[in-house]
């Protein structure tokens, strides 16, 4: 239109050169546009262990407390021998910051439970470890806890679950499984994989498998709390078939 108004009044080629430079203005955003996407870094959704995963873990959960008013973090461990260290040092520091009404939910193998040596026997010493340090955490911090209103309980469970992860309010998962390798369950040094609730359809069924797998940890009779002496009798012995 430019062009063929533009040449009743002035020479074809300077509005041939107007009409030109007119469509490189238009264009020009969506070139800025398309080249951002073709070389912007993908985010990276996959990590070989947990430890891999850590610093974008550490990432997405500052990002998620700096955005939310009140922050729940969920993670179902094993043992907890990577998540605790790691959650250990981060919950410190939110609090050195003053971070207030954290709900930090922990769900991990009952390290009185024998029957987890037949499948990995490191497990049985790393879940004690685990628990004595969540217990000392607890103690150490009590009047802080209080003081910015923090809510920290640990589920105790004598099941196998089928995944290990964290879960940052409902949005975003750091997702792996457990499975064998050379005769024993290894759950830690498996890959982690991130999942969203807003990547539909899968992403919102990896977490509802998560909060489902959490909520059974937490049925009463596999819950044991930190918080108190542990008072459940152990179970009868199982009587002997005779020969």
């Amino acid at each position: 239109m430019l062009v063929a108004l533009g040449s009743r009044f002035v020479p074809w080629p300077i509005a041939a050169n107007t009409a030109l430079l007119a469509l490189g203005v238009l264009l020009l955003p969506l070139f800025l546009e398309i080249h951002r996407a073709v070389t912007a870094e993908e985010r990276v959704t996959f990590f070989r262990s947990f430890n891999d995963a850590s610093p974008e873990i550490a990432k997405s959960i500052s990002d998620y407390v700096a955005r939310s008013r009140t922050t729940s973090i969920r993670c179902l461990g094993v043992a907890l021998y990577y998540q605790w260290p790691f959650l250990e040092e981060l919950l410190s520091r939110l609090m050195q910051e003053g971070r207030r009404q954290v709900t930090v939910e922990l769900a991990m193998l009952d390290p009185t439970w024998k029957d987890m040596d037949h499948f990995n026997d490191a497990w049985s010493a790393q879940a004690q470890g685990s628990y004595r340090r969540i217990q000392s955490f607890l103690e150490q911090h009590s009047e802080t806890l209080k003081t910015l209103q923090w809510e920290m309980t640990v589920y105790r469970y004598r099941f196998l679950p089928p995944c290990f992860g964290i879960l940052l309010g409902g949005d975003t998962l750091f997702l792996g499984t457990v499975f064998w390798d050379r005769g024993r369950l290894k759950a830690g040094q498996n890959a982690i994989e991130v999942f969203t609730a807003s990547a539909v359809p899968r992403g919102n069924a990896k977490i509802q498998e998560f909060v489902d797998w959490f909520a059974f940890c937490k049925v009463p009779h596999l819950r044991l709390s930190v918080r108190t002496a542990d008072t459940t009798p152990a179970p009868p012995p199982t009587p002997s078939l005779p020969s």
